[in-house]
């Protein structure tokens, strides 16, 4: 029933409970199960799947991360079975995913193969509060930083296109930060993403969990910190730039266009691989192509509006632009997020 999918559980110190679950997917048709040991200091749970169950066990020799056992099992999959599966469902090894909800969303999966689909909790009273302040405060900053507006950013159940796994690859982050990430890619890569409700469970608490509240969401908001910072960076050239340009030249639109030129390299290069961290070369020629129409534009509208206020006002060409550019800001975000990176 589930030929055209594989499942992939990262693993650290697994309980039992993991046997259980894996007994009931082998017997629903799942053919092809991954596992990532990643490091386990206890692995007999996992050698006993490996050995009474039709289950691939990877192994990492030491504790490299969730993300990074995420990779590896990507990478396996994408190597072994490629021809034969175009979705990747993953699901966490500590109980807290129920049979019945990895089943249904491979149901859903196998209707829109190409979307993400976020197996989805229900944050209510019973969740523990670390688990329910975290998953608000990474929801919060999701839908400010980024306009992407989901109920559940954490979740390890996940249906995942094939294609877009691979290309979560070239991601960095190893750690509890990388499934943000991905959320963050999909909306950049235009993936679609679904959400899907499933069932609450925390066992003892979620005393389980290896997640670790303050170092790992330093880790999780690190992107939305890369992200302020290369664009105050990238602003703070520009200003520069042109300060210099048109100390040189007093010609608004040359300081403008060459001003321009230097930063916005500079600021798609950053997002691109610094921010974002995607190596995708199929999308580089259409984001390349696109940003750099959307640059020329803006920076005539900047030229041409600085230089009006300059001379026909009594204000300085520096603060002129400052004032433009963050006028024009609005428009060009707005510009990107639905004609640039529109979501499919």
């Amino acid at each position: 029933m589930f030929n055209s999918i594989a499942l992939l559980i990262p693993a650290y110190n697994p309980e039992a409970a993991l046997i259980d679950l894996l007994q009931q997917l082998v017997s629903s048709g799942f053919g092809r199960i991954v596992l990532v040991d990643d490091g386990s200091e206890h692995t007999e749970v996992l050698d006993r799947a490996e050995k009474e169950l039709p289950v691939h066990v990877l192994r990492h020799p030491q504790n490299c991360g969730k993300g990074a056992a995420l990779k590896t099992g990507f990478t396996y999959i994408a190597e072994n079975f490629a021809n034969d599966i175009d979705t990747i469902i993953t699901a966490d090894a500590d109980g807290q995913h129920l049979y019945s909800d990895v089943v249904r969303l491979a149901e859903a999966a196998l209707n829109t193969p190409s979307s993400l689909i976020l197996g989805v909790r229900d944050f209510q009273d019973s969740v523990p509060l670390r688990s329910k302040f975290g998953n608000y405060l990474t929801r919060t900053v999701l839908q400010r930083a980024k306009n992407i507006s989901l109920s559940d950013t954490q979740t390890g159940l996940r249906a995942i296109p094939l294609s877009f796994a691979v290309s979560c690859c070239e991601l960095t982050a190893n750690r509890y930060e990388f499934e943000l990430e991905t959320i963050v890619l999909a909306s950049k890569q235009g993936v679609p993403i679904e959400e899907l409700p499933i069932t609450t469970v925390y066992i003892d608490n979620n005393d389980s969990s290896h997640f670790r509240p303050i170092v790992d969401s330093m880790r999780v908001y690190a992107v939305f910190a890369r992200f302020i910072s290369v664009s105050f960076a990238s602003f703070l050239i520009d200003i520069s730039a042109f300060a210099i340009a048109y100390a040189i030249s007093a010609n608004v639109y040359t300081s403008t266009f060459m001003a321009r030129s230097l930063s916005s390299t500079l600021n798609f290069l950053a997002n691109k691989f610094f921010v974002f961290r995607s190596h995708n070369k199929m999308r580089t020629i259409f984001e390349a192509s696109g940003y750099v129409l959307l640059v020329v534009v803006m920076a005539t509208l900047s030229a041409y509006f600085v230089n009006l206020v300059h001379n026909t006002t009594a204000v300085n060409v520096i603060t002129a632009k400052i004032v433009v550019d963050g006028a024009l800001f609005v428009a060009s975000f707005l510009t990107q997020k639905f004609l640039l990176f529109r979501r499919r």
